[in-house]
């Protein structure tokens, strides 16, 4: 049985090769702090889902993972088998069993209830809770929260198993700051309201910024500061923190336009990053390191050896994709030890300084 009360920090990871690599070059100590969200959609062109659980695995090694289905999922050009198992699995009937025995088999996966079919709630949480690794409700965009206080009342048939709660709520614009932490703080005191403080939750959103102008610019990371907002109006002391690592996965995608080069470079509270539309990616390391102030010389994780290496040389961050990899793995392994003092330093990966 899964104790979620172990972990500091719970992002939702999508299945992007930038992600799995952010992930996979992370300190062991960051990861054995972390419960990733994954929600199963193919990995590239291939055939199977195994090769997305494969995948995971790879990331995350013998770790516990929550285990969700994702819905947004672009329409592919050539149907596959793995878009016919996704749909399997999605099939209500007899309480989601396809789901059910689907996340058995995968000995370190947490499952999330399926919200499709009201009727087939009660059936699908019984089945999961016997798998006995704990039942994961995640609450997204999709799911209209008047439903919320039957939700929570399902969630406890079983009050034996452990019980996580997430809100995950998708992007958050500025605008939407003040509505989103009024919101969240309902949502919260609702769950309070029908299962005391024995269940934690999780506050998720992404918020990181949809355009960038040249030089050196910061911004507010939204993500933890509605956290600590909601945390403060609620009181709730089993509040963790949750996110998309920085990414953005929205439908549409960009537009196919050429990214000009930018080295992005989180710290606890904010993002920095650093255009150079007329440079490269080596100016644009040579900028932050010297000239942002925020560079921190104590901290040798993989993503500030990359950005090192790229001002030495130029070839460690060479694309958008590099850049962020180098990105997300900063930014989980930060907010894996926010408000944790210098432990972020004590990593257990052995560096050679550039």
């Amino acid at each position: 049985m899964t104790d979620f009360f172990n972990f500091q920090y719970i992002p939702n990871i999508g299945l992007k090769p930038a992600e799995m690599l952010a992930m996979k070059e992370l300190p062991n100590s960051t990861l054995d702090r972390m419960l990733p969200v994954f929600c199963l959609k193919p990995w590239a062109n291939s055939k199977h889902l195994v090769s997305s659980v494969d995948r995971i695995n790879m990331s995350v090694g013998e770790r516990p993972w929550i285990a969700d289905i994702a819905r947004k999922i672009k329409e592919p050009k050539t149907e596959r088998p793995v878009h016919d198992e996704l749909r399997q699995l999605l099939d209500p009937r007899d309480g989601y069993s396809n789901w059910v025995e689907f996340v058995r088999e995968l000995p370190n996966a947490i499952p999330c209830i399926q919200l499709g079919n009201d009727r087939e709630l009660e059936g699908q949480c019984e089945s999961l809770a016997n798998i006995g690794r704990g039942i994961v409700l995640r609450i997204s965009e999709s799911v209209h929260i008047s439903n919320l206080p039957r939700l929570i009342r399902i969630l406890n048939i079983r009050p034996d198993v452990s019980k996580l709660v997430i809100f995950d709520l998708g992007y958050l614009k500025p605008r939407q700051y003040e509505t989103r932490a009024i919101e969240l703080v309902r949502y919260v005191n609702c769950v309070l309201d029908e299962l005391g403080d024995r269940v934690p939750i999780v506050i998720s959103n992404t918020s990181f910024p949809m355009q960038f102008v040249d030089g050196i610019n910061e911004t507010d990371i939204l993500d933890r500061m509605i956290f600590n907002e909601v945390s403060k109006n609620t009181g709730y002391q089993r509040l963790i923190y949750g996110d998309w690592g920085s990414s953005r996965d929205l439908p549409g995608g960009g537009n196919g336009e050429k990214i000009p080069p930018r080295i992005d470079y989180p710290t606890q509270e904010k993002w920095i990053y650093v255009k150079d539309t007329e440079g490269d990616y080596q100016t644009a390391a040579t900028s932050l390191i010297r000239d942002s102030g925020y560079w921190d010389e104590d901290l040798k994780i993989w993503a500030s050896q990359m950005i090192k290496s790229t001002r030495l040389n130029g070839n460690a961050i060479h694309n958008a994709r590099m850049c962020t990899a180098v990105r997300i793995n900063m930014h989980l392994h930060l907010q894996t030890f926010y408000n944790e003092g210098d432990a972020r330093f004590d990593t257990d990966d052995e560096w050679v300084d550039i």
